[in-house]
């Protein structure tokens, strides 16, 4: 497999200073390889390559990853069973809180608020089953994407149905930073009983989170240990987990320059300023028991490198070890979803950038058939990727032995998408301009 062109790193670090200058975010951090050329570098305030970055949803893949794994392990597990058979408290009635004015309540958000919200309500038919939660298609969408625009005013008011059974289910700054267990988040999760949509139509969210549940009930053993023992262990992936005290916060990028640690509504009030470069965490606060499939993992870029390596080796570690089987690498990256449509208002907003892309388990894939003028000459077609909150993003390219990983880590939710374009998509243009043919 060709690699990149001669003087590359010189190319590529310069292309990383001038993002710098011109966006003025505090660092970035890349880890990029095809063939046998490997580039790695960090530039301005994210030069400490062994510092951890926030996955975020970027967690979700590796989530919908063991998952795959434990559909060979365990025969009776498929990804096709309704989630009520792992989670007793989702065997009930849901109601879908739908965009209309037939109710109203008051909803505070991540940068707006309190505020009346209106909905109304009708019952759901359709089963949840465990490949709408990977699939971001199970109806527990996330608050923020009526603050957003993305969505209308249900995603709120169904947030804040769920915030009235218990403070810290379905708000967003304590799905990292939860006092709760996954199975109490899940059964709080339950006992609101409300969902945005129908399971089968995409609805970012929690979905991962869930999964994180029925794994422990599968295996019967917390979601860190699972995770270690299939995914981390093998591939050498040894700085990679969930935070769940204080002192592990000095290891993270996004860190105040005097150290302090602020809570997600104060890092949201305060875009713009220092606030909007620190952690969406309230871990500063004091231990927490939440292990998030779905936003927790913690981890250097190099250690996300080794998944990636992990991917385009179809499942081996880098000793040769099979891992996961070759058709569990080939569903993860281009499986489609049972019974998931993409064809909602969320779904149509989140994929309208001018490439066509559809989900597959925790992440994204583009479609190999289309016209790559179609692409805006952002991204080849054959690419599986996905990013993260903090702004941190992953691209592999499986039929070109090649993947990039941008680390950035900025808590800014109203320029996210401007990141995408300014940060994230130049940098993977450079990477493809360097690519030898």
């Amino acid at each position: 497999m060709p690699g990149l062109k001669n003087g590359y790193t010189a190319v590529f670090e310069k292309a990383m200073e001038e993002v710098l200058q011109a966006t003025g975010v505090p660092g970035v951090s890349v880890y990029a390889r095809r063939g046998n050329d490997v580039f790695s570098c960090g530039k301005g305030e994210h030069s400490d390559l062994s510092k951890k970055y926030r996955m975020h949803s970027m967690t979700k893949v590796i989530t919908s990853t063991a998952a795959i794994m434990t559909t060979e392990t365990h025969k009776d597990f498929l990804l096709t069973d309704p989630v009520s058979k792992y989670i007793p408290s989702f065997d009930r009635e849901w109601d879908l809180i739908l965009e209309g004015t037939e109710e109203k309540v008051s909803f505070k958000g991540f940068s707006k608020g309190p505020a009346e919200v209106s909905f109304k309500r009708e019952k759901s038919k359709t089963k949840m089953l465990v490949s709408h939660l990977m699939a971001e298609c199970s109806g527990i969408g996330y608050d923020f994407w009526t603050e957003s625009g993305v969505c209308g005013e249900n995603y709120s008011a169904a947030a804040a149905i769920r915030q009235a059974v218990h403070p810290e289910v379905f708000n967003s700054s304590c799905i990292i930073g939860s006092h709760l267990t996954l199975a109490e988040y899940c059964d709080k999760i339950a006992e609101a009983g409300v969902l945005v949509c129908e399971p089968g139509n995409f609805s970012y969210g929690l979905g991962a989170l869930v999964v994180g549940r029925v794994l422990e009930v599968v295996h019967g053993k917390p979601f860190s240990q699972i995770l270690s023992e299939l995914i981390f262990k093998p591939l050498g992936m040894n700085a990679s987990f969930f935070i769940s005290s204080p002192d592990e916060m000095h290891a993270l990028y996004g860190v105040a320059s005097d150290k302090t640690v602020v809570k997600a509504e104060a890092t949201i009030a305060d875009c713009g300023s220092v606030a909007a470069y620190t952690n969406h965490t309230d871990h500063a606060l004091g231990p927490k028991k939440l292990e998030s499939g779905d936003t927790g993992l913690v981890m250097p870029i190099a250690e996300y490198a080794k998944f990636c390596e992990f991917v385009l080796s179809k499942g081996l570690a880098a000793d040769g070890t099979r891992v996961m089987d070759e058709k569990g690498i080939y569903m993860l990256c281009h499986g489609d979803p049972h019974g998931c449509s993409m064809d909602s208002r969320m779904g149509n907003t989140l994929f309208g950038f001018g490439y066509p892309a559809a989900m597959t388990f925790g992440w994204a894939k583009t479609d190999p058939k289309a016209d790559p003028e179609k692409l805006g000459g952002h991204d080849f077609p054959v690419c599986n990727y996905w990013s993260g909150y903090a702004g941190n993003q992953v691209r592999v390219y499986p039929t070109e032995d090649s993947y990039i990983i941008v680390g950035m880590q900025v808590m800014d939710h109203h320029y996210t998408r401007t990141y995408q374009d300014t940060v994230r998509l130049p940098l993977v243009e450079k990477f493809i301009s360097l690519w030898e043919k």
